[in-house]
């Protein structure tokens, strides 16, 4: 569990990092993380699920780098208004541990250039658009019964 919250960001120092979103409209949030293994495959072979979360491992080639960085992503669908958003954050190995079978991963608020193309393919597999937080349709409350 401490991996998972790392990955998000929680209980990092300010300012708290803020994954790539992708709002599927109209998608139920397990059958979107299910939809979302076939395109996500060829970039992590490994997958996961853990509860509404899926967890994918892999070796991702790196523009400039003779050799692929082991790299971890995880995509997490919460429900919100109309749909599914997807959450989809990418961690690093440091170089140097790469060939451990434990790395040590890069915590610095995750890869920004990994975590767009895999939206930017999600997106296009899906159906669904990206999104800023601000952005994101909410819930809306159950309204109360007349009394």
């Amino acid at each position: 569990m401490a991996g998972l919250v790392l990955l998000l960001g929680f209980g990092c120092a300010s300012p708290p990092y803020q994954p790539a979103l992708l709002y599927l409209p109209g998608r139920e949030p397990g059958k979107a993380l299910r939809d979302s293994v076939e395109p996500v495959h060829t970039f992590f072979p490994r997958v996961r699920f853990l509860q509404e979360n899926l967890i994918l491992t892999g070796w991702i080639p790196l523009p400039g780098l003779p050799y692929p960085c082991r790299a971890r992503a995880e995509i997490l669908a919460r429900p919100v208004a109309g749909g599914t958003l997807l959450e989809i954050a990418v961690q690093r190995s440091k170089l140097q541990t790469a060939l451990l079978t434990q790395p040590a991963w890069v915590d610095d608020g995750g890869d920004r250039s990994l975590e767009e193309r895999l939206r930017k393919v999600l997106a296009a597999q899906l159906g669904g658009r990206p999104v800023k937080p601000g952005e994101v349709p909410r819930r809306q409350p159950a309204s109360r019964g007349s009394g």
